[in-house]
């Protein structure tokens, strides 16, 4: 599939309002960091949270306990995040203090 980023991007989406907002990420750290691989799709993804009225971040279980290189800023109260795997105890802690909604769906 074709991908945008980049400065037009980020300028483009800040113009815009979503009524709900999914995005992947590279990882998701023990401690609760959402991490992408990149300073640009950190940047892209995190600015997608912040302009989605209902935000979402969609992860599998792989991702858990994974660190990449970027920290995603706006990973907290208010977003959620879908997953295929209920996280481990410590992990779902810390989400439950960020104010991350955790849904595994059926």
């Amino acid at each position: 599939g074709e991908a945008t980023g980049g400065l037009d991007a980020l300028d483009m989406l800040a113009r815009y309002r979503a009524d709900f907002a999914f995005v992947g990420a590279g990882g998701l750290t023990a401690d609760g960091a959402l991490t992408d691989f990149t300073r640009e799709g950190a940047a892209l993804r995190s600015l997608m949270l912040a302009r989605g009225a209902a935000a979402f971040v969609v992860l599998d279980r792989d991702k858990f306990g994974r660190a990449t290189a970027v920290e995603i800023a706006g990973f907290g109260d208010g977003v959620g995040l879908i997953t295929d795997a209920v996280p481990s105890r410590g992990l779902a802690a810390r989400l439950a203090a960020l104010g991350v909604a955790v849904t595994v769906p059926a």
